[in-house]
């Protein structure tokens, strides 16, 4: 039997001839040899837009109407950037995924696969990169896709506690968040400590400032200084009858608010003196009377609790 065959790129479809009883595989190899072409079984066979497996019968094939299509084993995709310019990349329609492509991209633009939105058509292809290449731009005679490249900006980031300064590349359309996330100051923040950026004397805050970097009023040459508050400190007690603990205050509480809130929280009877020890230092509440952060309790400290004890009636009349 002979099969028209349609080939990607050429005018005429080629007749071959095969028995019923072979395989789409079969058929590929034959097609391929008769062209010149070295055998590849990821060279995409296709009738009414849908691939044909290697294994498939030819039998099957036949019984169904629509003409055969074998793309080439590798194509040239247009890319149609949003500043009007043209190149062509090359893909490997049965092996190529989305983000292959985008990679290619990458190269060639130099714009980071997270900046790109790449559209086929009204489909935004970038949503889903590890799908393959949507038949409807294999099989297409205008294989040309779009991609929006950011309005890039460079920004200087100075870290106010060590001073160090970092030039930071990003869309103006990126937000404050999305800013913050190329510092690794900013990503090395423990869940006790907040970011404010300081931006020409205004405080911007990335979870409450949630405009564009450009509506925020952050350019180009734009100098902006990074400033970690802490919100909170952690500490855990021990030493205390039903063990260890956890007390969240202030950083500018005293060592006599941190015994108000183990009295607070336990069943201890009214405290009339105690201390608390960490790395071998010792602090009586009512005579260390600075903050405690002054005296560098941090985040996550470990403090021992020593209730001092009180004589007896019997020993205070002796």
């Amino acid at each position: 039997m002979e099969f028209p065959v349609t080939i990607s790129g050429s005018p005429q479809p080629l007749k071959i001839s095969f028995a019923p009883s072979a395989t789409v595989g079969d058929l590929k190899e034959r097609i391929q040899k008769q062209l010149n072409k070295s055998p590849d079984p990821n060279q995409i066979l296709a009738q009414n837009n849908e691939v044909l497996k290697n294994h498939m019968p030819l039998r099957r094939v036949i019984e169904s109407p629509g003409s055969l299509i074998l793309v080439d084993v590798e194509l040239d995709v247009t890319v149609k950037t949003s500043a009007n310019e043209r190149f062509q990349v090359k893909v490997r329609p049965g092996e190529t995924q989305i983000i292959d492509l985008m990679q290619k991209i990458e190269a060639e633009l130099q714009v980071p696969i997270k900046d790109q939105k790449l559209f086929h058509g009204k489909t935004r292809l970038s949503d889903n990169p590890h799908n393959d290449l949507p038949k409807e731009l294999v099989y297409s005679l205008n294989r040309t896709v779009d991609v929006f490249v950011p309005d890039y900006i460079e920004v200087t980031v100075e870290n106010s506690a060590s001073g160090e300064s970092i030039t930071l590349k990003i869309d103006k359309e990126k937000r404050l968040t999305d800013l913050a996330q190329e510092i690794p100051s900013y990503r090395n923040m423990d869940d006790n400590q907040e970011a404010i950026f300081l931006v020409d004397g205004r405080q911007l805050s990335p979870i409450q400032d949630t405009g564009t970097l450009a509506r925020l009023g952050i350019f180009s040459g734009s100098r902006i200084k990074l400033e970690v508050r802490i919100l909170f400190i952690r500490v855990f007690v021990t030493g205390l009858p039903q063990g260890r603990l956890t007390i969240q205050c202030n950083p500018l509480e005293t060592f006599q608010d941190l015994l108000n809130h183990v009295q607070s929280r336990t069943k201890l009877k009214e405290i009339g003196g105690a201390t608390f020890s960490t790395k071998g230092r010792n602090f009586n509440p009512k005579k260390d009377l600075d903050t405690l952060q002054d005296y560098g309790i941090e985040h996550r400290s470990i403090l021992d609790f020593k209730k001092e004890k009180t004589r007896s009636s019997k020993g205070q009349q002796r």
